[in-house]
């Protein structure tokens, strides 16, 4: 057993000096250690970097729990030129920097470029930790893409901008200070991002759609929605009386509010967010049944169910399968993360997880 545990270090130790002599990047880093762990299946072995701001240099440590031993052994290398030891993890500041998650430092104008094309229904500051994560998980895992995948993902930012011609791109170009390879640079990150949660939870998508099929029904609501707390109490009552049908009591108060804030619109949901978004696990969500006033905000929300769909084993579904799972996967890299926010309260980086 001994022999063996100091045959898994020594050959780490030794791709650790291979990559630090090399100054490897991370993907490379990351490959080169994965040809380790194909010749030690039984260890667990982890490669963890991170950039050093005093110079830019990069140091890698290699977390290593062979089969059997009770513990985890770190090992690193650190070569006579390298960044002395007393000068590690000294933080000069940088106005380009905005924020570094587990080593994986966002410049502000990355930021800038990201906001409105990633992680679009979430907390700015969520999408911002998420988006790091994500770039560090693509640099680590070799994701494959092609000029039409890449073409595919330009053509997607320019709808989202509603950049219909040649013209109209070249002065958002000019505009937003981004070349066109800077454009074709992004999508291709964009792209690779898009493949990345099938990578990532693939394998335990099947079995999850066995346990959680009726997760993925989908509910079709009619929604009043409204600041009147009173309003939305009398609605509800009105409906669950049968006094009034909820398409009556709703259009009487939609008419009846002067300020216009009182809406009425439909809506249709997977079982699982809208029990999320309203925090409803005890609802059914059965045709005819009203929930609410539910609080949102400063809103009230009176909901009727019209109809559900069963969900159909399809495309459709195992996409949103695989969302959620990715979901739950970044929620709990979040909470695992080691977050340093370069600007703002210190109370936020807590807040963002």
């Amino acid at each position: 057993m001994l022999e063996t545990h100091q045959s898994v270090l020594t050959d780490v130790l030794s791709c650790l000096e291979g990559i630090a002599k090399e100054g490897m990047a991370p993907s490379q880093a990351h490959g080169r250690m994965n040809a380790l762990r194909s010749r030690h299946p039984a260890a667990s072995i982890e490669l963890v970097w991170e950039e050093q701001a005093f110079d830019g240099s990069r140091h890698y440590d290699a977390l290593v729990r062979p089969q059997g031993f009770e513990g985890t052994v770190s090992l690193s290398v650190c070569h006579d030129e390298a960044l002395p030891w007393p000068l590690r993890g000294l933080q000069p500041w940088r106005d380009s920097e905005l924020l570094r998650v587990n080593g994986t430092v966002m410049p502000v104008e990355n930021a800038i470029r990201h906001l409105d094309l990633l992680w679009q229904r979430k907390p700015l500051m969520q999408r911002l930790i998420d988006s790091c994560i994500v770039e560090a998980e693509l640099d680590r895992r070799q994701i494959e893409i092609t000029e039409a995948e890449v073409q595919a993902s330009v053509n997607d930012i320019r709808r989202r901008r509603g950049l219909l011609t040649a013209a109209d791109t070249h002065a958002w170009l000019v505009e937003s200070g981004m070349s066109m390879q800077g454009l074709k640079d992004l999508a291709g990150r964009l792209a690779r991002a898009a493949k990345l949660p099938e990578v990532v939870v693939s394998a335990d998508a099947e079995q999850y759609l066995q346990d959680h099929r009726a997760d993925f029904d989908v509910i079709n609501t009619r929604v009043l929605q409204t600041p009147d707390v009173r309003t939305a109490r009398q609605i509800a009552d009105a409906v669950r009386e049968g006094s009034q049908s909820f398409l009556h009591a709703a259009e009487d108060a939609v008419f009846g509010d002067s300020s216009g804030r009182t809406q009425f619109f439909y809506r249709r949901e997977l079982r699982h967010r809208l029990a999320a978004r309203i925090n409803a696990d005890s609802f059914s969500f059965i045709a005819g049944e009203l929930l609410g006033p539910i609080e949102q905000g400063d809103e009230r929300l009176v909901i009727n169910v019209v109809s559900v769909e069963t969900a159909d084993r399809n495309a459709q579904l195992r996409r949103a399968v695989v969302t959620r799972l990715f979901e739950e996967w970044l929620r709990e890299q979040r909470r695992k993360a080691r977050i340093e926010w370069f600007w703002g309260p210190n109370h936020a980086t807590q807040a963002a997880r």
